[in-house]
């Protein structure tokens, strides 16, 4: 599996109480043991990619602010999938967004 992990997974998983918790858990369970984790970080593009992101969006909004990081680090890293819950993330070109705790 490649790509990044959104803080409502994680969340999920370490909330019992929600009942999105089973499903993150299991997703997340068999990365417990792996050591090929890494942490993205804003590197020397990261101004310029942000302000792409920016530009794309037709109506920036408050609530956007980490998703819009999360797009630009992911950018900037080359990364092109997610996984999340976050329904906020479909409104970026090119970014393709997997929800690991959707019920079928």
């Amino acid at each position: 599996m490649s790509g990044v992990i959104d803080t409502n997974v994680l969340l999920y998983a370490a909330n019992r109480d929600a009942p999105q918790h089973e499903r993150a858990f299991s997703f997340l369970a068999p990365m417990l043991t792996s050591t090929r984790f890494t942490v993205l970080s804003a590197g020397p593009r990261h101004r310029s990619v942000l302000s792409e992101v920016i530009a794309e969006l037709r109506s920036p909004s408050g609530n956007l602010f980490f998703d819009i990081r999360t797009v630009a680090l992911m950018r900037e890293h080359g990364v092109r999938r997610i996984y999340s819950a976050d329904t906020g993330l479909l409104q970026f070109e090119g970014i393709d967004v997997r929800n690991p705790v959707k019920g079928r």
